[in-house]
């Protein structure tokens, strides 16, 4: 397993906090994202370039897409984000997430 720590500042493309990977490197991917308001003080942009499922296990966050559907996820809940779609996301509470990126034809 590997992890990697982001900052807010040091966004790269895809994440802040901290990533701990299962498999990557090919699809499908998959692992688990560990993130605080503190590590996220603010509603961001994340920008799904492939289909991407996520499963919260503890904690809150705040999902708003680009038509304006905003959504509180918590412990139990799930979302799946279609690949080259975006959406602002605001970590409400300390977020555990598993999460499992996968490519797929879009037509």
């Amino acid at each position: 397993m590997r992890t990697a720590r982001y900052s807010i500042e040091e966004q790269r493309d895809w994440a802040v906090g901290s990533m701990q990977f299962l498999r990557g490197g090919e699809s499908p991917s998959s692992g688990y994202w560990t993130v605080s308001p503190d590590d996220a003080p603010g509603p961001f942009r994340e920008e799904f370039r492939i289909d991407e499922t996520l499963i919260v296990v503890s904690g809150m966050l705040g999902v708003a897409d680009d038509e304006g559907h905003e959504v509180t996820l918590s412990a139990g809940d799930s979302a799946f984000f279609d690949g080259g779609t975006s959406a602002t996301l605001t970590v409400l509470a300390p977020l555990v997430t598993f999460w499992v990126e996968h490519r797929a034809e879009h037509a």
